[in-house]
């Protein structure tokens, strides 16, 4: 049963050619003598170049042999002994040692072997020119790439979005559902519980994440032997750090299999890391965590996005920010262009039953929806709600906030201290079908204070009309091509634009109106679509990386 599951798993219908159990003892003894040489000799090269690591490393490593000669001793043994039948456990704690062992052995060569990859130049295979055009979208973080789909296939391009539910696109934020609902929830809901509300999307194809096919889950010493004799037929790799390299990125080998039919993928998150086992040219679309976080990291994720930098035929930059990683990451053909807006589906609509609605249910005033979690160091939310409190003539005013965020109860606890608990009122969860009705229903959109950039909801709310209140550093007020928001970072700013509308000083319809125009000529689908299509063709061109061989 167990040699079927995994054949089935990883070799899909490839013949099984291995013939009994003796053999894959064999293969696991072998393996684990190639793991410990190829330690001995990146070790070796450590010594001689004892700049190149730390001390810590280099304790590492001579702990990590020894522990391996000691395993290898125990397996000789056993070996010599009996054969071991395939279902059968060896004494668990004799295991978990080995296999805490090996693992350790196992990551050090695959991330050194990575970190040589970063150091190699990049060559490129040349693709035949195609008058057609497909992309595949991955990693649908906020439903930017479900949107981008969304814009493709309305104007006639085959495009999909690979959504992967089980892992990256967890968040019920990035579940194509979520753009699309009417609806608010009291409490985050499931993926699961959102599968029935939603139609069928021809081009949203879901794509499969199986932990199964990792030698780094194994249940037994055999099963283990068993996949990594099985990896070395599917990828026909000799080469041990290939095949520990492969390993990393096998559970998601269903979403990369699904990427490789597209001529062009534009990718994000934990996509820009896979991207590369795809061979289809790439470009990278960062929003944020992928690039300042995760490809930092010193771990064998962290050097896998910086290999999906690299290696990437070009990059779409949607912020200035982004610039301060260009070399460190070894970017190459990147462009700047701000990010997409549909504005076929956030643009202004009439509202008006909605509002009454909701003045009957809070009273007249002055609407405010700060639509934008509640995160104190990125969006700066404290910031509006101390400016607030300072404002005295402010009966009139009406705040909408939505219950998330990691400072949602710090948020509250503020609203509640500062006596603000008549004005500012807590919305639930709202899918932005329903965040949509909001929109157009209130007056100014309350965006964030801190990083000089403004957020999706901010670009979605001008789409609709709205003025919104944000921080835009000059470089990136620049590059947006002067956006009409009412500018402000510190409270003193807040305070004085808040004094401006509740004294009717602004003309705040005269203002969403020019946000609106803004929005589409400057991230509307008609400014921006043809500059995203000439980059996806120029990324083509520039072809996939040849690497992997």
């Amino acid at each position: 049963m167990v040699i079927q599951k995994l054949r089935k798993l990883i070799l899909g219908d490839i013949p099984l050619r291995i013939s009994n159990i003796e053999e894959i003892q064999n293969s696991h003894y072998n393996s684990n003598l190639r793991a410990l040489e190829e330690i001995k000799l990146y070790y070796k090269r450590i010594e001689e170049d004892s700049t190149a690591r730390s001390v810590e490393v280099q304790k590492y490593c001579t702990e990590n042999i020894l522990r391996n000669e000691q395993r290898i001793k125990f397996m000789e043994d056993k070996i010599e002994k009996q054969v071991v039948a395939i279902n059968s456990r060896i004494d668990a704690q004799e295991v978990s040692v080995y296999l805490k062992s090996l693992l350790s052995a196992e990551i050090m060569i695959s991330d050194l072997y990575l970190e040589n990859i970063l150091k190699e130049p990049i060559r490129r295979d040349k693709i035949p020119h195609s008058k057609s055009l497909s992309v595949g979208y991955c990693c649908n973080m906020a439903n930017n790439h479900y949107l981008f789909a969304h814009i493709l296939n309305t104007h006639g391009y085959e495009a999909k979005l690979v959504y992967q539910e089980q892992f990256q696109d967890n968040s019920i934020f990035n579940h194509p559902a979520w753009e699309v609902l009417d609806e608010e929830f009291e409490s985050i809901p499931t993926s699961k519980a959102l599968k029935d509300k939603i139609e069928h999307h021809e081009f949203v194809i879901s794509a499969k994440w199986d932990q199964n096919v990792c030698i780094y889950s194994p249940v037994t010493l055999n099963e283990r032997a068993l996949k990594n004799f099985l990896y070395q037929e599917r990828f026909n790799f000799s080469d041990l750090k290939k095949m520990l390299l492969i390993n990393n990125i096998l559970p998601h080998w269903d979403l990369i299999a699904k990427l490789r039919q597209f001529d062009l993928l534009q990718v994000s998150g934990l996509a820009i890391a896979l991207a590369p086992f795809t061979g289809r040219p790439y470009v990278t679309f960062p929003y944020g965590a992928d690039i300042f976080d995760s490809a930092m990291e010193d771990s064998t994720m962290g050097r896998l996005m910086r290999l999906g930098f690299k290696m990437a035929s070009g990059h779409i930059l949607s912020g200035t920010r982004f610039g301060a990683l260009v070399h460190e990451l070894q970017m190459e053909n990147v462009i700047y262009l701000p990010y997409m807006c549909n504005t076929r589906i956030y643009y202004p609509k009439d509202e008006s039953e909605f509002r009454d609605e909701l003045e009957r249910k809070y009273g007249k005033g002055i609407f405010l929806l700060m639509p934008s979690r509640q995160d104190w160091e990125v969006k700066g939310n404290n910031k509006f709600f101390e400016a607030l409190a300072k404002i005295e003539n402010k009966s009139n005013i009406r705040v909408f906030c939505i219950n998330w965020g990691s400072d949602l109860k710090r948020s509250q606890e503020l609203v509640e201290n500062l006596g603000l608990s008549d004005l500012v009122f807590w919305l639930p969860l709202l899918a932005k079908g329903r965040l949509r009705k909001y929109i157009n229903a209130c007056d100014v959109i309350v965006d964030q204070f801190n990083i000089g950039e403004f957020g999706t909801t901010a670009i979605e709310g001008m789409a609709c009309g709205k003025p919104v209140i944000c921080y835009i550093d000059k470089a990136f007020e620049k590059f947006c091509q002067n956006p009409p928001v009412l500018n402000c970072k510190d409270k003193n700013g807040i305070i004085s634009i808040l004094n401006l509308i509740i004294n009717r000083e602004y003309n705040l319809n005269s203002i969403g109106s020019n946000s609106l125009q803004w929005v589409r000529q400057n991230m509307g689908i008609d400014a921006l679509l043809p500059k995203y299509l000439d980059f996806y063709k120029k990324a083509i061109e520039v072809g996939p990386a040849i690497w992997l061989n």
